[in-house]
């Protein structure tokens, strides 16, 4: 019994060491951005699974966030990646701080909470931002009796960064109050959105004998027109995805609004497609 209670014991620290592992690995891809460069500080990290792992440089990542403000910072954060994973990696950094310092995350968030009402603040530059939440991080811990390094103020730092781009995700008000407009499609969203159309007005040109120019037109825009309707009914039609989507979706902030106008979209394509293989 002791020894199967062991098992268990030891696959749960794995399966926690092997997540750990993967924080770790998207921090130093942050780090990677937030520098703009390679570090100059070669010191390794010993970690699990043979992964190197480069020490944290808090001047380096300072001198990476020069010039920018911090609403960009914010930004960027909210076009990397989608809410749910968001809400993962929130939870993962929480994971990385020594243990006395988790129930301390709470309060920590809630005082820096109170800034973003100051438009001042998010246009801020952000090595000036990062310098005050890392002292404040810093007069938390110490104030506490929490030991501390450099990785632990950094992760403080990213927490903040992320409750920030978590609160924003589907308000466009306060994206709006921040200086983001809006949350872009990913590139290969809009490839994809003009290519499906090109492909089946090219095949539709080639492969038909009394194709025309002016047919070749009516099977882009029709397919077009269902490509964004099948893709706004898929996102109407399911609660997780809606929530998930970068807002507003085509312009409609409710999930009825996105579901009725995917239907009008895939409706109006379908019959510009008609006219195709019916009248020309």
């Amino acid at each position: 019994m002791q020894e199967n209670n062991s098992k268990v014991v030891n696959g749960k620290k794995k399966l926690f060491d092997r997540n750990l592992t993967a924080m770790r690995k998207k921090e130093q891809n942050l780090l990677q951005f937030y520098c703009n460069k390679k570090f100059s500080v070669v010191e390794q990290v010993d970690c699990k699974e043979g992964v190197e792992m480069q020490r944290i440089n808090l001047e380096e990542v300072r001198q990476g966030f020069q010039g920018k403000p911090f609403s960009k910072l914010i930004e960027y954060h909210l076009q990397r990646q989608k809410q749910n994973a968001r809400i993962r990696d929130l939870q993962g950094t929480i994971q990385l701080l020594p243990e006395e310092a988790r129930p301390l995350v709470e309060s920590f968030i809630d005082r820096w909470n109170e800034r973003l009402c100051e438009r001042d603040f998010l246009q801020t530059e952000a090595s000036h931002v990062f310098d005050q939440i890392v002292d404040d991080a810093r007069n938390v811990l110490v104030e506490s009796g929490i030991q501390f390094n450099d990785e632990t103020l950094f992760d403080m730092f990213n927490i903040i960064v992320l409750n920030c781009a978590y609160s924003a995700y589907d308000q466009p008000k306060t994206r709006e109050f921040m200086g983001i407009h809006s949350v872009r499609f990913p590139w290969w969203a809009y490839v994809g959105l003009v290519a499906a159309p090109i492909l089946f007005a090219t095949i539709y040109y080639i492969m038909e004998p009394a194709a025309t120019l002016v047919g070749a037109m009516f099977v882009f825009v029709g397919t077009m027109l269902c490509y964004i309707g099948y893709d706004m009914l898929s996102v109407g039609m399911s609660a997780k995805k809606f929530k998930e989507y970068p807002k507003p979706v085509y312009g409609f902030k409710k999930r009825w609004q996105v579901f009725v106008a995917g239907l009008g979209f895939v409706l109006i394509g379908g019959a510009v497609l008609s006219v195709v293989f019916w009248f020309l």
